[in-house]
């Protein structure tokens, strides 16, 4: 009776010695499991620091694009003020002297000279303008493909955004289930 008590009491024992080791294991388990997990989220937080950063850095390269392209739009628009003036003067000034020649159908040299020097001019003016145009339309069209580079980086950083927000959520689901 003894020898069965004593026999009993020994693997009762022993049952309880493999439930113990079985906890620690689990816990060390555990443990390990939280330490990768504690790892992960530090490695997102790094990520999303950078991402972050990321976005602040093209949002401020977007910004100081539109700066630019705002700044070229005004230029463009006070240069073509000024030669649609310029235009207008030279034209007045242009039926003025027609005006003249035609009242002095005798003109002297001097005012024939004048008159030849006026044509030159209004046809180097008219030149200019051509020439001014041209830039005008090829600024333009840097213009909207510079538009259209701002709006494909905004497209990126979106998707990106997105990525980041969903890896994120889907690493800390994970964890819970």
């Amino acid at each position: 009776l003894l020898a069965a008590a004593e026999k009993r009491h020994f693997k009762a024992l022993r049952e309880l010695e493999m439930e113990k080791e079985r906890k620690s294991r689990y816990a060390a388990q555990g443990d390990d499991v939280l330490a990768l997990l504690e790892r992960e989220r530090e490695k997102l937080c790094q990520q999303l620091e950078i991402q972050i950063n990321e976005v602040a850095e093209s949002k401020a390269e977007t910004e100081r694009v539109e700066r630019k392209l705002e700044a070229e739009r005004e230029r463009h628009k006070s240069m073509v003020l000024f030669l649609i003036n310029e235009r207008k003067q030279m034209l007045v000034k242009m039926h003025e002297l027609r005006v003249k020649s035609e009242s002095n159908a005798l003109m002297a040299p001097g005012d024939q000279a004048l008159l030849e020097e006026l044509k030159k001019e209004v046809g180097f003016l008219r030149e200019e303008r051509d020439s001014l145009k041209n830039a005008n339309k090829s600024l333009k069209a840097e213009n909207l493909s510079l538009k259209e580079v701002v709006k494909g980086q905004e497209a990126d950083l979106l998707m990106l955004r997105k990525n980041l927000i969903s890896s994120t959520k889907l690493t800390f689901d994970k964890p819970a289930t």
